[in-house]
């Protein structure tokens, strides 16, 4: 999703506007969440965990590779929630090697490729005298606050790993008696063994029961091929920005 990573400068004098469309995220096939919307996400999003080094849940997005199935042909969301991960595109918080600051330090970067960004057009990112402005400054403290629900989440998935409740499972969607798709390589919770893993009430319980509550989005939501709403591309005008 992101493309071209640099820091924001201000001498840049680069322009924000608010893209309504999701052609930006239409070749995702998950994305990682965060303990804090967990709520709204196990309505929509099946939760589990990639074999990968990221130690974050995601929310599954398609099982066909490059083909984000929330994102519709006119660039519209079909869920009602958007995914932490996707709203604060085109933005991110950048270590220093990916930022040129000093070792340790974070720096506000961006998607230099995002359509988001204009020289003419939008609201301005600095004031006159080189200070953010507020736009700007409600995404940092966006971005502050994804980062430490980042620590709390990836906390949790440790704690899931130590109590050796992961298992290696394919998930599998059916319609009928016919499988419609398959995915493998993804780490399960083993409810049986939820029991007895000694996992006490905190971010880590609430993940394992996240999890497994958002099965049912497997065989109701839009991974099932239960599409929600497909609009033409001329929708995509009416649509009102995504709000942080």
């Amino acid at each position: 999703m992101y493309q071209n990573i640099k820091p924001i400068d201000k001498r840049a004098n680069l322009k924000y506007t608010a893209h309504a469309g999701f052609h930006f995220a239409a070749a995702e096939t998950f994305c990682p969440v965060f303990i804090q919307e967990l709520p709204e996400i196990i309505r929509e999003y099946f939760v589990f965990f990639p074999n990968n080094q990221t130690d974050m849940p995601h929310a599954l997005l398609s099982f066909q590779k490059n083909r984000n199935m929330y994102v519709t042909g006119g660039g519209v969301w079909q869920a009602d929630y958007i995914p932490a991960y996707i709203r604060r595109y085109p933005f991110i918080l950048a270590k220093a090697d990916e930022a040129g600051k000093q070792p340790g330090d974070m720096a506000v970067a961006a998607d230099m490729e995002a359509p988001h960004f204009n020289r003419r057009e939008g609201e301005s990112l600095f004031t006159g005298e080189g200070n953010p402005t507020d736009l700007f400054i409600n995404k940092i403290e966006f971005l502050k606050a994804l980062e430490r629900q980042r620590v709390i989440t990836q906390k949790a998935v440790k704690e899931i790993e130590t109590a050796g409740l992961f298992t290696m499972q394919e998930i599998t969607v059916k319609q009928k008696d016919s499988t419609v798709a398959a995915i493998g390589g993804a780490r399960m919770v083993d409810s049986k063994m939820l029991g007895d893993s000694g996992l006490q009430a905190g971010p880590a319980l609430q993940l394992v029961y996240a999890h497994l509550f958002s099965r049912a989005s497997l065989r109701f939501g839009i991974l099932s091929g239960r599409k929600k709403y497909i609009p033409d591309d001329a929708d995509i005008k009416a649509e009102a920005p995504v709000p942080d």
